[in-house]
């Protein structure tokens, strides 16, 4: 069998499956809407400023959010 040079993904979710798909790559610039870029940038430090809260006071914030959640899940408990 060959090697495939590349870089792949997987087809399915299914553990099993073996197929793979290259993913898409360009060796040329892609044109972007300025418009979405900008739009982008608008929403990054709102985005970071809200991940960092979260991660910031984890038992407050990501703990009590998954409490339900693990109840009832044994592997989520082992995480929190």
């Amino acid at each position: 069998m060959c090697p495939v040079i590349g870089n792949l993904v997987k087809s399915s979710y299914d553990v099993l499956d073996p197929l793979t798909t290259h993913a898409p790559t360009s060796l040329f610039p892609t044109p972007f809407p300025m418009g979405l870029y900008e739009h982008a940038l608008e929403l990054q430090a709102p985005l970071g400023n809200l991940i960092a809260g979260i991660v910031g006071e984890p038992t407050k914030n990501i703990h009590e959010l998954l409490e339900d959640f693990a109840k009832k899940d044994a592997f989520m408990s082992r995480l929190i």
